[in-house]
């Protein structure tokens, strides 16, 4: 069965190993019992119906087109003021911006309003349109959570990857000062 998903490197295993160049990672969010977001939920037949000139050709739910154009839309304004930020901050010189999840959305985004022969070649398109898209979120909420400065205690955030580290011993440090080794 063709699902689109990545063995052991894909998105919704956890924990996976923690990249300093790719911090924002930890934080993609995790599909949950039920998902009805656009970028977890699983890939379904009824997400694209038969051409309606050519035989043996399929295209994309117009319904569901939308819904990710919309999606890219928001996540597309939610970064721009970061990624500017972060190429003219030095103190994110390490830190890989996600252009390249950008760019690879939009190819997607145009690939998916194209026919399709075949349910693989669909899957696919779409499995990496919903990652490019977690990727851009992750990054955007990272982003978010780090502007909070010294203040930002976050709790157990859930549901995100995560990450484990074999080179640093992380701490968590709880809201009622307990500190757990991570």
């Amino acid at each position: 069965m063709v699902d689109g998903l990545w063995g052991e490197h894909e998105w919704t295993l956890y924990p996976q190993p923690y990249r300093h160049e790719f911090p924002y990672l930890a934080w993609l969010r995790l599909p949950s019992q039920n998902d009805s977001n656009i970028l977890t939920r699983p890939v379904h037949k009824n997400m694209w119906q038969a051409h309606p000139t050519k035989t043996n050709l399929h295209i994309v739910d117009p319904e569901l087109f939308r819904e990710f154009e919309e999606k890219l839309e928001k996540v597309k304004t939610a970064v721009m003021d970061p990624f500017h930020e972060i190429i003219t901050n030095n103190r994110f010189v390490a830190v890989q911006h996600p252009f390249n999840a950008h760019a690879r959305a939009f190819e997607a985004l145009d690939r998916l309003e194209k026919e399709f022969g075949g349910w693989r070649d669909f899957v696919e398109v779409v499995r990496g349109l919903q990652r490019n898209l977690l990727e851009l979120v992750a990054f955007a909420d990272w982003w978010h959570d780090i502007q909070q400065g010294y203040d930002f205690r976050p709790v157990i955030r859930g549901p995100t990857r995560g990450a484990i580290s074999m080179t640093r011993t992380y701490t968590l440090t709880m809201p009622t000062g307990l500190s757990l080794p991570i």
